[in-house]
C-alpha cells in the first residue's frame, strides 16, 4: 500500500526523473531505453487505472495483512478482520458499476492533472480464428469497459478467490475457538 501511495503522490517527480534520464547524453543506451520505456508506460491511462485499482484493493486488505504479520496475533480480531475484508470485497463486486465509476473518476482526474490522454486512439486488434472455430473473438472498443473487465473486475475476483481459498469459514471458526486457549 505504501509503495503505491508513494508512486501516486510523487508521480510528477517520477516522470521528471525518467525524462531527465532519457535525455542524459552520458547515460548508456540500455538505461536510456529503459527510462524511455518506463516513462511511456507511466504516461498511459492503463497504468494510471492499474495504480488506482491496486491502491483501492491494498487499502482494503492492508489492515488484515498488518494484523496477520504482527508478532502476536489476537485470533478473534484476526478472524473478524478477515470476515470484514471478505465482505467488503463482495460488496465492491456486487456494486461494481458504482465503485468502478468512482475509480474511473479518480483515475481520469489524476490523468488529466498529469497530462495523460484519457481516451487514446487504440488500433483494433484482430484475433486470429483457427480453422476449427465457428466464431471469432471480439474485443471491445470502449476503453473504460475494457479496463473495468480486464483490470478492475479481474483484480476483485482474484482477490476474493484468494481470500476464500486461504480463509474459508471453517478456518475462521477454528481461529475463534483457538483464541479460547490463548492467554
Amino acid at each position: 500500500l505504501q509503495a503505491v501511495s508513494v508512486v501516486l503522490k510523487l508521480f510528477s517527480n517520477k516522470v521528471a526523473t525518467l525524462q531527465d534520464l532519457s535525455e542524459d547524453i552520458d547515460m548508456d543506451t540500455a538505461s536510456v531505453t529503459e527510462a524511455e520505456g518506463l516513462m511511456k508506460r507511466s504516461l498511459d491511462i492503463n497504468f494510471v487505472v492499474s495504480l488506482h485499482v491496486l491502491n483501492k484493493i491494498f487499502s482494503l486488505t492492508a489492515p488484515v495483512a498488518t494484523l496477520l504479520q504482527a508478532a502476536s496475533v489476537d485470533l478473534v480480531t484476526a478472524a473478524e478482520e478477515i470476515r470484514v475484508c471478505k465482505k467488503k470485497l463482495f460488496e465492491f463486486r456486487a456494486d461494481s458499476d458504482g465503485t468502478w465509476k468512482e475509480l474511473w473518476s479518480i483515475s481520469s482526474s489524476f490523468a488529466s492533472t498529469h497530462n495523460i490522454e484519457v481516451d487514446p486512439v487504440r488500433r483494433k486488434r484482430k484475433v486470429p480464428r483457427h480453422f476449427d472455430e465457428l466464431c471469432s473473438d471480439e474485443q471491445t472498443d470502449d476503453l473504460q469497459q475494457y479496463l473495468k473487465t480486464g483490470v478492475y473486475l479481474r483484480a476483485l475476483d482474484e482477490m476474493s478467490m484468494q481470500m476464500d481459498d486461504r480463509f474459508p469459514e471453517s478456518n475462521l471458526v477454528m481461529l475463534r475457538q483457538m483464541s479460547l486457549f490463548s492467554e
